[in-house]
């Protein structure tokens, strides 16, 4: 059954890689996921995280926003839903820091645990996504302006967790990590 455990991947970060993880950095489009960062901003001190923004409007900005993070000190990197970041050259460049670095990449779907990313946390039923998607576009049907829609998650989470890099960057995995997977790569 998938991972229905916690709200947020910036809480699941917090509560499930461990105390060393404290400044998370995020590669983001202002435009396309400024509103969730927002909010991860929101959600990160009570974390006891820090999220370190690297903007970047094109996927070329991309590159460039994730070598200006090298000289920040981030203990784990976190890709965003963001159409700019999910090329795949970014992702590799992504995956590529993480071994360099020797931190833990946070993915948004099994492929990207299958690339290298550490773990990742998808939509566990894309039926309960459309559900969600329905039940959101009643609301605004029925008269609700889209603006008093309130921000949802998914309610289903599939976690997957990769062991093979867990040892190429010498990440000590937490056994929640492990009794909590809904799959693991060995």
């Amino acid at each position: 059954p998938p991972v229905n455990v916690l709200p947020s991947q910036g809480e699941f970060c917090r509560a499930s890689l461990g105390p060393d993880i404290r400044r998370v950095g995020v590669v983001m489009n202002p435009k396309i996921t400024g509103d969730l960062v927002s909010r991860a901003r929101e959600l990160a001190p009570a974390l006891e995280l820090e999220l370190v923004v690297s903007p970047a409007a094109s996927t070329g900005e991309a590159m460039e926003a994730l070598d200006k993070l090298s000289t920040q000190s981030v203990d784990a990197l976190w890709i965003l839903p963001d159409t700019t970041i999910l090329r795949s050259r970014v992702i590799e460049q992504m995956l590529l820091f993480s071994y360099r670095k020797r931190i833990p990449v946070l993915g948004l779907s099994r492929r990207h645990a299958e690339m290298g990313a550490l773990v990742s946390l998808s939509f566990a039923s894309s039926e309960d996504i459309g559900r969600q998607a329905a039940e959101l576009a009643r609301r605004i049907a029925e008269g609700s302006p889209p603006s008093a829609v309130p921000f949802t998650m998914a309610r289903e989470v599939y976690l997957t967790v990769n062991l093979k890099t867990a040892r190429r960057i010498e990440f000590r995995l937490p056994d929640f990590l492990r009794s909590h997977a809904d799959e693991i790569i060995h």
